[in-house]
């Protein structure tokens, strides 16, 4: 999730053009658990009721008051006037909420009539079907892919061992969030899952993640450019700004790898040091601007952090979902690992 300053110092995120807010309501933390294919099963009803001549149902499972039922009716209001209607679903995700006793998310990207970027649209909810929060954004427009048919030149592998998840991958603003920034326009963000979660407990501890302090290693052969290793970790949930500690490796070729958000004082290289491929170079961490543990990782022709264009990463011998692969790039929503 790391993000490049813009010229005015600010940061690049999604333009929010209407958005429904979460209500003031107790949190008993009484709630039935739900397993992953529940939770989209309750996200696609109250995301299919807003979006359709039931809205009153929806209404029926919020946790809020008369005024929260008005706003949702004008936000409907809004959607209805400035996108239009729903015309395909892209692509959906869900998890758990950070800190919140048996809540749940549920994210959908979709086409409408009225604009061509995607729109957003955001759900929470606990397992006894209450509805909390719901949002519905469009999203930024990508930046140019005016390098899509380069060959990476560097042989690289994923930088870690063991098996992740591609949270964040591909050309499109609703799989891959880095897309507006040029310089992470092919980024990816990685995590570890179990039986389709990311934490353990309420997740507001780092080591309930199931990603963290994992080894993370070099994907090529290289020298170091740049090491960060000061930053602190955030809480998850919580985040500051830019990469937080991060490796940058000059592969040759005007290739350089970014690794990003990594544990502070993990990193087990200097700069100038020749590093081979698979080489320890620190722990997986939560730095930076990242609101929970992960690794960031991109490929661009800078040596020079936030600067430069993105590359097309073409990574050697893993196993993407199951199927052997020589030779290719990654996708969201792949699991992954060395072959």
């Amino acid at each position: 999730m790391t993000h490049r300053p813009a010229h005015n110092g600010t940061v690049i995120v999604a333009a929010l053009l209407v958005f429904f807010p979460a209500w003031k309501h107790s949190d008993d933390g009484i709630g039935s658990s739900l397993n992953i294919r529940d939770v989209l099963m309750f996200g696609q009803k109250y995301t299919a009721w807003f979006y359709s001549e039931r809205l009153d149902s929806l209404l029926n499972h919020f946790a809020g008051d008369e005024e929260a039922a008005r706003e949702i009716r004008q936000l409907r209001q809004k959607v209805d006037k400035q996108f239009g209607r729903e015309t395909e679903v892209l692509n959906e995700r869900t998890g758990r909420s950070i800190g919140k006793s048996n809540r749940y998310y549920y994210i959908r990207y979709s086409k409408f009539s009225k604009i061509r970027q995607p729109v957003k649209t955001e759900c929470s909810f606990d397992g006894s079907d209450r509805v909390f929060q719901f949002s519905v954004e469009v999203l930024p427009q990508e930046a140019a892919a005016k390098l899509l048919d380069y060959r990476t030149k560097a042989t690289l592998r994923l930088p870690f061992n063991g098996l992740w998840y591609v949270a964040a991958g591909g050309l499109n603003i609703n799989t891959n969030h880095h897309a507006v920034s040029t310089d992470q326009r092919y980024a990816y963000d990685f995590v570890m899952k179990k039986n389709g979660f990311v934490f353990q407990n309420d997740g507001t501890r780092n080591e309930d993640h199931f990603c963290y302090n994992r080894e993370i290693v070099s994907p090529g052969v290289g020298r170091i450019v740049e090491v960060v290793n000061t930053i602190d970790e955030n809480r998850p949930g919580e985040w500051t700004s830019g990469a937080g500690n991060y490796i940058i490796i000059d592969h040759g070729s005007s290739e350089y790898s970014i690794l990003a958000h990594l544990k502070r004082g993990s990193i087990a290289v200097t700069p100038g040091e020749k590093v081979q491929i698979g080489q320890f170079l620190g722990l997986s961490g939560n730095s930076g601007h990242a609101a929970m543990p992960h690794l960031h990782y991109h490929l661009q022709n800078s040596p020079r952090l936030f600067a430069g264009d993105g590359l097309p990463i073409r990574f050697r011998t893993y196993v993407a979902n199951g199927i052997e692969i020589e030779q290719g790039e990654l996708s969201w929503n792949q699991y992954v690992m060395n072959k």
